[in-house]
């Protein structure tokens, strides 16, 4: 009987880091998807603001080739 709570004892401490052990693992994982994420954001949000500032300056350029430089509007 002793030999039984001692086996019982030590398959309960072994649980218990093992469930320690893949809660940090999976804690590890969370802070790593959460970095890939903020990094993610950031690189859709550079892109974004890429796109916008193209964007205005191909209208710019657009207007610029439309009006000329005598002022008279052309026609597309």
């Amino acid at each position: 009987i002793k030999n039984l709570r001692i086996i019982q004892n030590a398959r309960r401490e072994a649980q218990a880091e093992d469930e320690a052990a893949t809660q940090s693992a999976v804690s590890n994982v969370e802070a790593r998807a959460n970095a890939i994420g903020g990094g993610l954001a950031a690189i859709y949000n550079k892109a974004a603001n890429a796109t916008q500032a193209l964007s205005a300056r191909a209208g710019t350029a657009f207007k610029s080739a439309m009006t000329g430089s005598s002022g008279v509007t052309g026609t597309v």
